[in-house]
């Protein structure tokens, strides 16, 4: 998992994700738990079942693919106002990503902390 800090230019980031080879699944911030998983639950075009809490995002991570077999970067933008207004939420979505990063070789995480 990277950490990229507020100067980093979100479209140099995708731009060298897609020049990997990598499918891009872009998270845009959120203000609290429930935005947040929204969030990713759109972004990862989560299933049905999605139960919007932390197990079910994990959840939907592990079983995330590409349908052409390609590494996928998740990407995690504007952190920086929910770090601010509910830290726990943060803490624990950031941990539960540094898992699935370090659980899967075809899945990489980058957060943009802006």
């Amino acid at each position: 998992m990277r950490m990229l800090g507020r100067r980093a230019d979100l479209h140099a980031v995708i731009a060298d994700a897609e020049a990997a080879g990598r499918t891009v699944r872009l998270v845009v911030g959120g203000m609290d738990k429930q935005s947040v998983l929204k969030a990713f639950a759109e972004a990862i075009d989560a299933p049905a079942w999605f139960g919007k809490n932390y197990d079910a995002l994990t959840d939907a991570l592990r079983d995330l693919s590409d349908a052409h077999g390609r590494t996928i970067e998740v990407i995690w933008d504007g952190v920086a106002v929910l770090r601010s207004m509910d830290k726990p939420t943060y803490v624990a979505v950031r941990e539960l990503l540094r898992e699935i990063d370090e659980e899967r070789q075809d899945l990489t995480v980058t957060i943009v902390d802006r």
